[in-house]
């Protein structure tokens, strides 16, 4: 008499399992093959995030602004990713909060490897860091003003970072970087900076 496994009561269960595990695997193959595949009838996928449902023009401004916002922090993530051609791999810390927005800081993302290239004294390879401090802005969001220039400055300053970097995406258009020389933008490669 067979019975399905999830009905039998727990020490039947330990006993059949024991019962498969001494089994050779050509009696194994042969219990298998007389097994009957199932599948299910159909497929059920989650429903996405409510975000994601509706288009960024019937979004209230709130959202929209969210929404561009976590957009350029993944299109810049896959930058950063796909961009490396030599040295160690860079890894991204992103600063968001339990909803996905993002939290207090003029910084929303570090992106930090080894650096391998240096052997000294004091230090030997890959016991420092290179890091870069970026800022994301999404949509129509403005680019950061004298004061979020300064405030950038002093925490670049303070870390000791390579470069201080604003990355701009827009719908439909390629992500573009923007290295920190002074108190200005310059546009740059992913290549130069993470390259």
């Amino acid at each position: 008499m067979k019975r399905k496994f999830s009905k039998l009561t727990e020490p039947e269960q330990a006993k059949v399992e024991a019962d498969y595990h001494r089994m050779k695997p050509e009696e194994l193959d042969a219990v298998m093959s007389k097994t009957k595949s199932r599948s299910p009838d159909a497929i059920r996928l989650s429903s996405p995030p409510l975000e994601m449902r509706s288009t960024p023009d019937a979004m209230s401004p709130g959202k929209k602004a969210q929404h561009t916002a976590r957009w350029a922090r993944i299109m810049t993530k896959w930058l950063v990713t796909y961009s490396r051609r030599t040295g160690a791999k860079w890894n991204l810390v992103e600063f968001g909060g339990t909803t996905r927005a993002e939290s207090r800081g003029i910084v929303d993302m570090i992106a930090i490897r080894k650096d391998h290239r240096h052997d000294g004294p004091a230090f030997r390879r890959g016991d420092c860091f290179e890091i870069v401090l970026i800022q994301t802005k999404g949509g129509s969001a403005p680019r950061p003003t004298l004061d979020d220039v300064a405030r950038l400055s002093r925490v670049a300053k303070h870390h000791r970072v390579k470069a201080v970097i604003l990355a701009e995406w827009r719908r439909g258009q390629k992500l573009e970087l923007y290295k920190l020389n002074g108190a200005h933008w310059r546009s740059v490669s992913p290549d130069e900076i993470f390259g």
